[in-house]
């Protein structure tokens, strides 16, 4: 049996089985290979991943996949090698939590970089994952965002529903967060609304509603900067175009289609290459006159 002096928990005595060990240390506590993780009570999804030899030093964890059930990753061979993982299950996940100011409510997780555990030998090591659209800020809990618009009013909307384009849009690079708001509940067009220009809002809907056969590839640079590994990640639409308030006119632009990581809510509008689609594809056929 070891005893371990905290702050937290006072003195505890565990087996030496117990002890998960960091043969890096971890970020910023490099000195640091020996930890036990204690509950947080009974009742509550967290961890304290406690320093054997440092009384005061103790990190909030959880098990992430609690909170976000669609989290996923894979870790580098070499890794794997160095940790002795065979199998997935060989693995326990822990996220690092922060919670600013002592608000709860505010809690976030560090998908960025899990802590992994190898449950057979209690190596571990904190892993900061390549190709990837998590960073070290998910909240736990929905925060909501009043969006003030023209159209609309002022829209509550949680954290989670903003689509970011970190380059903005073509001619309105500075605007980089957006909501996706129905039109009404029968039509099959939505708003791309701005989250800071109340006066911003373009109309798009999904094409393929309209255009079955629409389809395109994106090339190897925009699959990256949008972290996209398969189509199921993808959403897709196009900005439409209505003129003169003609809605039988109207028109989809399919040469630049808005792609959206369903995951990570990262979006771009993407111009196409070596296609004959254009800015304006009329959405309804014009009548021919008898």
């Amino acid at each position: 049996m070891r005893k371990i002096n905290t702050v937290r928990f006072g003195t505890i005595e565990e087996d030496e089985s117990k002890i998960i060990h960091f043969p890096d240390g971890l970020p910023a506590f490099e000195d640091e290979h020996e930890f036990l993780i204690v509950p947080y009570d009974e009742t509550a999804p967290y961890v304290f991943l406690q320093s054997v030899n440092t009384p005061d030093l103790a990190f909030l964890m959880t098990v992430p996949f609690i909170f976000f059930p669609n989290y996923e990753f894979k870790l580098e061979d070499d890794i794997l090698a160095e940790m002795k993982i065979e199998k997935q299950d060989d693995l326990l996940v822990y996220s690092l939590l922060t919670i600013p100011n002592g608000n709860i409510r505010g809690m976030s997780a560090n998908l960025l970089a899990p802590v992994v555990v190898n449950k057979h030998t209690n190596q571990a090591r904190q892993v900061v994952l390549t190709k990837t659209p998590y960073t070290t800020k998910h909240y736990l809990f929905p925060r909501e965002r009043k969006v003030e618009t023209v159209r609309f009013g002022t829209i509550e909307v949680e954290e989670s529903k903003i689509v970011r384009f970190p380059k903005g849009l073509p001619a309105f690079e500075d605007e980089h967060e957006f909501i996706i708001a129905p039109f009404d509940d029968e039509t099959p067009y939505v708003f791309l609304q701005s989250v800071n220009t109340p006066d911003l809002a373009f109309m798009m809907t999904t094409p393929y509603l309209f255009f079955p056969d629409y389809e395109f590839r994106l090339n190897d640079t925009v699959l990256h900067e949008l972290q996209i590994s398969n189509p199921d990640e993808l959403l897709v639409y196009t900005l439409l175009t209505i003129p003169e308030g003609n809605v039988r006119g109207m028109t989809a632009n399919l040469l630049a289609p808005i792609v959206i990581n369903k995951k990570s809510n990262q979006a771009q509008q993407v111009v196409l290459e070596k296609t004959d689609y254009t800015t304006k594809h009329l959405l309804f056929p014009k009548e021919v006159a008898k």
